[in-house]
């Protein structure tokens, strides 16, 4: 082997094991995340690949990262005429990764990716810094505790729900933690048949279930809503899809109900929606009047607000970046409470944001996108595909997920493991 070949060979490695550091990252806090991802990026550049044409290829599966391009040039165009360049350019800044990705989509990466060891190391990492982040916030919980040198009576217990919410925001934002919690659930199965055969099948269903609830569990402690209920409406669309096809209509009817009841009980009971009333919240919404100053839900009145003022926006939009200083302006406008302006609440929405920056066809752009991504792949992938757009898609709806640089990147990450995951079954499928 000559010394070319064998740098070859020895950053490829390097670069493998960097997508598995990543993979294992993604629930840990963001800054580990982009070092990760940097390291990533570095050594697949360094492994040389795009300096050989017969690396570069293209078909259909590769669309996605055209459109995620496609995007980022038309908030670039917006430029020319946003309120406020500077906040432009810091939101392209997180977006810049829709660029510096098409290198790696179009010349590859090496033989030595393999996609389930790298699903395999996104589960590892989510598990671990969950325990993480309860081990943390039980030493603040109880730092009293540790600090008198273990005083019994300064123990305050193991676990206290409102202080689990309230502090977890500090090492983690709720919503792509819980993100990377819910892909893990959703793609659990893959590991079923590797567990039958080593642990037998009742072992690894008990298994399997037990990691699942475990997961559940840890997304409805720290209260994010969106995942929950997305979770819920995969689960429904599975079971009904299943029912359609191997039982009688009565019961798929009968499965139906029970899936509204448990809705409805989660609806209910559930620490952050059992304080809001529905009532309101519409009311809220339509009027931006709030009944209840002590409970009530922020983005009704957020929305509301960007409905009264969508004739100023709703063609050609602000331009990119320009969306919360314009919301900053319209709360001061209607004399909303201090918070709102204090902490300069963002749209809460992507498609909301997107339409304040782009105009409606920004949005209109996004939901298509959106809707249109599974069929780019086949098979397996696809519905693995269907599954991730379908969760995205409904976390978009309630946090604008594209203004953070973690949810660009949870994005990118899972469309690449998507086209290797392709990849490889269209190998198996030529080698059978």
């Amino acid at each position: 082997m000559n010394i070319q070949q064998s740098y070859t060979d020895s950053i490829g490695k390097i670069n493998y094991f960097f997508a598995l550091v990543l993979a294992f990252s993604l629930a840990l806090p963001t800054q580990i995340i982009i070092i990760s991802w940097l390291g990533w990026l570095i050594t697949w550049v360094l492994e040389g690949r795009f300096l050989s044409l017969k690396n570069f290829s293209f078909n259909k599966n590769k669309i996605p990262f055209l459109l995620f391009a496609l995007f980022f040039v038309w908030q670039v165009i917006s430029l020319k005429w946003t309120s406020n360049l500077s906040d432009g350019y810091k939101s392209l800044e997180k977006q810049i990764s829709f660029i510096a990705i098409l290198p790696i989509v179009f010349f590859g990466v090496n033989k030595y990716y393999k996609t389930k060891l790298i699903l395999l190391s996104l589960l590892i990492g989510t598990i671990l810094s969950l325990f993480l982040y309860y081990a943390v916030l039980l030493y603040v919980y109880n730092a009293d505790y540790f600090y008198s040198g273990g005083n019994v009576e300064a123990w305050k217990g193991v676990f206290d729900l409102p202080f689990f919410q309230n502090y977890l925001v500090h090492l983690k934002h709720r919503l792509y933690l819980c993100t990377i919690i819910s892909l893990s659930i959703i793609y659990l199965p893959v590991f079923r048949k590797e567990l039958q055969f080593k642990i037998g099948k009742p072992l690894s269903v008990i298994s399997l279930v037990l990691i699942s609830l475990l997961l559940l569990a840890y997304i409805y402690a720290t209260g994010s809503r969106s995942n929950l209920l997305a979770l819920m409406l995969i689960a429904g669309i599975y079971c009904f899809k299943w029912a359609w096809l191997n039982v009688n209509k009565f019961t798929v009817i009968g499965i139906s109900m029970v899936f509204i009841l448990i809705l409805g009980v989660t609806c209910k009971y559930h620490p952050r929606l059992k304080t809001i009333s529905v009532k309101n919240a519409i009311t809220t919404l339509k009027t931006g009047t709030v009944t209840d100053s002590e409970n009530y839900e922020p983005r009704m009145l957020i929305w509301n607000t960007i409905y009264e003022s969508k004739n100023e926006f709703i063609w050609y939009g602000k331009g990119v970046g320009s969306s919360t200083n314009f919301l900053v302006e319209k709360y001061k406008e209607k004399n909303l409470f201090p918070i709102f302006i204090e902490r300069r609440f963002s749209a809460h929405n992507q498609y909301l944001s997107t339409t304040m920056e782009l105009g409606i066809g920004g949005a209109i752009f996004l939901v298509f996108l959106f809707i249109a991504y599974p069929f780019f792949f086949k098979n397996s992938t696809k519905r693995l595909a269907f599954y991730f757009s379908f969760l995205m898609g409904f976390n978009m709806l309630t946090e604008g997920m594209l203004g953070r640089i973690e949810g660009i990147l949870i994005l990118l990450f899972f469309s690449l493991f998507f086209l290797w995951h392709q990849e490889e079954e269209n190998i198996k499928q030529l080698n059978s």
